[in-house]
């Protein structure tokens, strides 16, 4: 589904869930990125990935694992704000679909959720093939109670795909929505990663 008023789309989210064997809980692997911003020769894109554990079996450890791509030219580069994470085209004028390196946050202390907030930068703009960008997370978990690891993914593109939920909200900024006072008009449409997404002035929905 998407939301939009006619002229803008600023975030995309997606979540996707499994059920642990034997009613042990659910995993939740959850990917929300913002809309595109520029500085100069730089896109930006905020972003947040997160992994949850729902249920009442103690955590021995919760992982989330995240990476993102697009395609570049001209020796253009992406990273995600983690060190050493980027990839970066080669010299060609073609288009290249280069991915960074996957990077991960890992809690062992009981913890029942594992997330990580930055951004995404492609230089120089130009060389950025438009509405390529991908962002993928992973999450995994082990519980005291059960041999097994447990994972499941999540990705959003710039196209809406699968039960990917893109969400239009012009007057804030990406995970500040509960920062929203009463004045302001508003309609909750999506709850993801405990914070809610709002819509204002918006005036069609198509799917």
């Amino acid at each position: 589904m998407r939301f939009d008023d006619g002229n803008n789309i600023i975030c995309y989210s997606d979540s996707d869930s499994l059920r642990i064997p034997g009613g042990q809980g659910t995993l939740s692997s959850n990917v929300w990125r913002g809309w595109r911003s520029s500085s100069g020769n730089t896109y930006k894109w905020d972003y947040l990935v997160s992994a949850k554990y729902s249920g009442s079996e103690k955590v021995e450890r919760i992982r989330t694992t995240w990476r993102s791509s697009a395609d570049l030219r001209n020796s253009a580069s992406i990273s995600m704000g983690v060190s050493a994470d980027g990839a970066s085209a080669g010299a060609s004028s073609s288009w290249q679909s280069e991915r960074t390196k996957s990077k991960y946050w890992e809690n062992s202390n009981g913890a029942k959720t594992s997330s990580w907030r930055s951004n995404i930068v492609v230089s120089p703009s130009r060389n950025y093939r438009s509405g390529t960008i991908s962002t993928t997370n992973t999450a995994k978990v082990k519980l005291k109670s059960d041999r097994k690891t447990y994972e499941i993914s999540a990705s959003v593109l710039n196209k809406n795909r699968g039960h990917t939920i893109i969400c239009y909200a012009p007057f804030i900024r990406l995970l500040d929505a509960c920062k929203i006072t009463d004045s302001y008009p508003r309609h909750v449409i999506y709850r993801n990663f405990d914070y809610l997404i709002f819509i204002y002035g918006m005036t069609k929905i198509i799917e």
